[in-house]
């Protein structure tokens, strides 16, 4: 038996695939399904701070960022052959067709974001993983759990060379770009005076 089973692997599911899986009506309208790593996997629904933490940083990523870049929250960003997640946030090229030639790759991402509270260690384990194998340059989490923002850059093929965790009263900035801070008191929605 075990002669068997050795025969057997797991072979991933391309994006392509994925793709026409939903042509075909695989998954229901009301599914949230992303692929990572070859695999579907089913996003649970969002409770009302991961909601609220989407539309805060909204506001400030596209008032800050303004034409400079494109703010993408929860939209395909094709990280490699076998993932493309929806991230909470993709900081990417701006392009003129609004990427209806096709979702974003990393080449053209500037910066991967989730927001993260019941999925913290699926964000910093599997995710954090497939991104920088896939080549997304920085990538944070909104960490809601533990109040502080989690930055990981200086990408190689094990995974990020550096991390940093910053908290209340500091200040986070894009590498791409520098010169537009947030507080991450206004991120996380801490009222610093109370």
């Amino acid at each position: 038996m075990s002669d068997m089973a050795s025969e057997y692997r797991h072979r991933p599911i391309t994006v392509e695939e994925y793709h026409r899986m939903g042509e075909l009506g695989f998954f229901g309208p009301e599914e949230r399904i992303e692929l990572l790593d070859g695999e579907l996997i089913a996003v649970p629904p969002m409770g009302d701070s991961h909601a609220s933490a989407i539309e805060r940083l909204t506001w400030y990523f596209v008032t800050r960022l303004g034409e400079r870049a494109a703010v993408r929250p929860q939209l395909p960003t094709r990280v490699s052959r076998i993932s493309e997640p929806e991230p909470d946030f993709a900081i990417v090229e701006r392009r003129a067709d609004f990427h209806a030639s096709g979702h974003p790759r990393p080449a053209e991402t500037f910066a991967l974001v989730e927001c993260a509270d019941s999925s913290l260690r699926y964000d910093r384990g599997k995710k954090l993983s497939a991104y920088a194998r896939g080549g997304v340059r920085e990538y944070w989490i909104v960490n809601l759990v533990e109040a502080c923002i989690e930055i990981y850059d200086d990408r190689n093929d094990l995974g990020y060379g550096r991390s940093r965790n910053a908290r209340a009263g500091e200040s986070v900035a894009f590498a791409a770009f520098a010169d537009v801070a947030f507080g991450v008191s206004e991120l996380l929605g801490i009222d610093v005076g109370s």
